[in-house]
């Protein structure tokens, strides 16, 4: 069969990999549960296989979409790639019987980050090493800093970003929730915890955005504390997944407001 499309082909490759890749890993190293008490194992799984069951219908849509696009239509880079497969044998290597370690870490991120550069232009690049940089700082800061810091690298790239406005982009997003955790708090004492985590949610997420537009240079701590928030309120509340949302530091504190773990 001939690929039609180059832009389904190579993305459909890439969500059936990762969703594949992903699967593997949780369920050779973590405890899948149930779906009333999941495990460790049991969302990247599920998600894995969502990523590459939709990586499998475009991978076949390249072969008979009515749209035409170049296979090589994306930029390649031999190098970055080269040094990634260097980088992930390194890590196979340091690895080891005992499952790695610190610098284990390090050197895996730094083999995702420099593969992620052998394809595409440079701003696709940057996202793509923002998403593994938020993986690997995720459970030693938590998620609500890992998100401000994936939207930060994110938009690093753009022409109009400004260093100067990090700052107050990040004490906007702290503010952000600290306001919501505390009328979460008001409100669950008075008609529940359901109900309360709700009406907090919509009402957080719809105040930082109005606030957001009105102030100036805050504009990556409300799209932080927007998505911060609803991942903590669907994930870590509503879903109960065992995500970290603070960092492992303050996890004593975190835990006496009932963010702990």
């Amino acid at each position: 069969m001939q690929i039609k499309n180059g832009k389904d082909f190579w993305a459909g490759l890439m969500f059936t990999v990762f969703g594949l890749g992903f699967m593997i890993v949780a369920i050779n190293n973590y405890n899948m549960g149930t779906a009333v008490r999941m495990g460790p194992a049991y969302f990247p799984t599920m998600l894995g296989g969502l990523c590459a069951l939709l990586g499998a219908f475009v991978l076949f849509r390249a072969f008979v979409s009515k749209f035409q696009a170049a296979i090589a239509f994306m930029p390649f880079r031999w190098l970055p790639f080269v040094v990634g497969i260097g980088l992930g044998l390194l890590a196979y290597a340091i690895k080891g019987p005992a499952g790695g370690g610190f610098w284990y870490q390090i050197v895996l991120a730094c083999c995702l980050i420099a593969l992620t550069g052998a394809f595409g232009p440079p701003h696709l690049y940057v996202i793509l090493s923002a998403v593994v940089v938020f993986a690997f700082v995720l459970k030693p800061l938590g998620l609500y800093l890992s998100t401000i810091i994936l939207i930060i690298i994110s938009r690093a790239q753009g022409e109009d970003f400004k260093w100067s406005d990090v700052p107050r982009s990040i004490v906007f997003a702290l503010v952000a929730l600290a306001i919501h955790l505390g009328v979460y708090k008001a409100l669950a004492a008075a008609i529940g915890l359901g109900w309360g985590m709700t009406i907090t949610t919509l009402a957080s997420l719809f105040a930082t955005i109005m606030i957001g537009k009105r102030m100036k240079g805050v504009e990556l701590g409300a799209l932080a504390a927007v998505l911060g928030i609803f991942a903590i309120s669907a994930f870590v509340f509503g879903l109960g997944l065992p995500f970290n949302v603070c960092p492992d530091v303050m996890d004593d504190v975190c835990r006496k407001i009932g963010l702990g773990k």
